[in-house]
Order: C-alpha cells, then sequence, then structure tokens
C-alpha cells in the first residue's frame, strides 16, 4: 500500500520524529522519569490497548489504508462488506449508530453512509471518517487528549464538509 509511516510502537526505541501527547495545555505525556528510565506505568497503560495502544502512523498512511478499504487490496468484497455491516447496535449512544467490525456505523439525512473510527490513548486523539455516499475521508490527528471527541467533532466535520 505504500504506507511508509506505520508500525509497531517500541518505547525504548520511537519512531524519528514522533511528537509528543499531551494531557491538557503544558501537560506533555513523558514515557521517561528524569533519570532517563521507562516510566512502567505509563508504559505498561499505553502497551495495554495493544493494537490501539502499540500501533502508530500518519494522516497520509491512514488515507492510504482508507482508499484500500474500498478496493480488493486488503480482503475480497465479500468480507469487506462484512466489516462495514452492523454487528451490534450501540444502545444509549450520544450519536444513534451501530458497530461493525472495527468501525462505527451511522446513517446521516444529509451524507447518508459514514464510518468512522476514533481514539484516545497517550496523550493523543485520533478521528477517522468515511463518508461513503460523497467518497470523502476525512481524518484528524492531534496530540492533545483533551482536545473535542467524537460527540463535538463530528458535527464540525460534517459543517466543513457542507461548505465546500
Amino acid at each position: 500500500l505504500g504506507m511508509n509511516d506505520t508500525g509497531v510502537f517500541d518505547i525504548a526505541n520511537p519512531p524519528e520524529n514522533m511528537t509528543v501527547g499531551h494531557w491538557g495545555l503544558d501537560k506533555p505525556v513523558r514515557f521517561f522519569t528524569e533519570t532517563g528510565e521507562i516510566d512502567a506505568e505509563l508504559a505498561n497503560a499505553t502497551a495495554a490497548g495493544f493494537g490501539a495502544g502499540c500501533l502508530y502512523s500518519t494522516v497520509w498512511d491512514l488515507y492510504l489504508w482508507d482508499r484500500a478499504l474500498s478496493t480488493d487490496k486488503l480482503l475480497s468484497k465479500k468480507y469487506m462488506d462484512m466489516i462495514f455491516a452492523p454487528a451490534v447496535n450501540v444502545v444509549g449512544a450520544i450519536i444513534p449508530s451501530d458497530y461493525g467490525f472495527g468501525w462505527i456505523l451511522q446513517t446521516d439525512p444529509v451524507f447518508g453512509a459514514i464510518h468512522e473510527h476514533t481514539g484516545t490513548l497517550g496523550g493523543f486523539r485520533a478521528f477517522n471518517g468515511l463518508f461513503v455516499e460523497q467518497d470523502i475521508t476525512v481524518i484528524i490527528l492531534y496530540n492533545n487528549a483533551a482536545f473535542p471527541g467524537r460527540k463535538e467533532l463530528l458535527p464540525t466535520v460534517k459543517q466543513a464538509l457542507l461548505a465546500l
């Protein structure tokens, strides 16, 4: 796929040019103590996410991944359709939705099908939204866990897309 800036995070050997996550303004996440030792508590909390906590990427690499989802490069159409089929209804969700295999699925009255995935870990937040009928991908990565989550972010993304 040409994803050259995606990999498995190793706290003892972080990727070159990696940004620092923050819990809030002027509250950087530090993986190392003042003496240069790995902060075991934070390292374990980050690694506890396994795939979520141990993978790193860039907006461009995620875009390449998202584009591949609409082809048969990763899986056959049969299995791709299963990924984006509702498997679980998210009861009590702030935004009415279902959950497929790794994707929050919803139908918007203006945009139609929206598939999205969000995440927060180690001072970082992410939003990856596929606006299926418009063939638009929106990826937002930010290094401050205090920034808005899905509930606040999705309406703002929709407004921006309507302005295009």
